[in-house]
């Protein structure tokens, strides 16, 4: 373990650290319905994860599971498994460092996901929030959000997702699912929390910007 760069958490720190930031996007309103899904890693082989259905702005520790990383992606997976879970089991299967993932439905992010899909991502420059992504230190250059068509299929959505990085561009800690939301990680859940609000806030720049053309 002392060689993961993220922070090792007990099973119940893990599950607070879900509940914190699934109740955080239902008071911003990214959560309608019973949309949304939140995790975070216990170790290499499990993460906390939200269960399937129930309102995730109001989570509570029953809304929230255990999984088995490998037995959730190779097997036929929890009974109470969201049908989204495999694609944050999958990042962390992918990337060790990944120590939390969130997935919501900010306005813009589901809007622009539509409009932008054919070009399989959406690009910031000259933005200042950029840099509230990880080693981002300036506002000038580019900084780009992938785009994959939805699948109800989630397993071989995640697998598209896991070959596309190897070709993505500078730092990435996000993508949108067109029609769907944004998933977005970091080390722990704050870094999660705070990538997926900067990205939040960018989209709503280039949506606004989009209008205003």
């Amino acid at each position: 373990m002392n060689a993961l760069s993220f922070p090792a958490l007990t099973e119940p720190d893990a599950i607070q650290a879900v509940i914190g930031l699934a109740r955080w996007c239902g008071a911003k309103g990214w959560v309608p319905a019973t949309a949304g899904n939140f995790s975070a890693r216990i170790d290499l082989a499990r993460a906390a994860c939200t269960a399937s259905g129930g309102d995730k702005g109001a989570v509570t520790e029953q809304g929230v599971i255990v999984l088995d990383i490998a037995e959730n992606l190779d097997g036929p997976g929890h009974p109470r498994m969201s049908a989204e879970a495999p694609l944050h089991l999958q990042l962390y299967r992918d990337d060790p460092t990944i120590g939390a993932v969130a997935h919501a439905h900010p306005l813009a992010a589901v809007l622009l996901s539509r409009r932008h899909v054919g070009a399989g991502r959406i690009v910031f420059e000259g933005w200042e929030m950029q840099k509230a992504i990880r080693s981002v230190t300036t506002h000038e250059g580019a900084l780009e959000l992938p785009i994959f068509a939805n699948d109800q299929d989630t397993r071989r959505l995640g697998l598209r997702v896991s070959q596309a990085r190897a070709g993505w561009n500078g730092p990435v800690f996000g993508y949108l699912i067109a029609g769907h939301g944004i998933y977005a990680w970091g080390k722990d859940a704050f870094e999660a929390r705070r990538h997926l609000e900067a990205y939040a806030h960018l989209l709503d720049l280039i949506l606004e910007e989009e209008r205003r053309a």
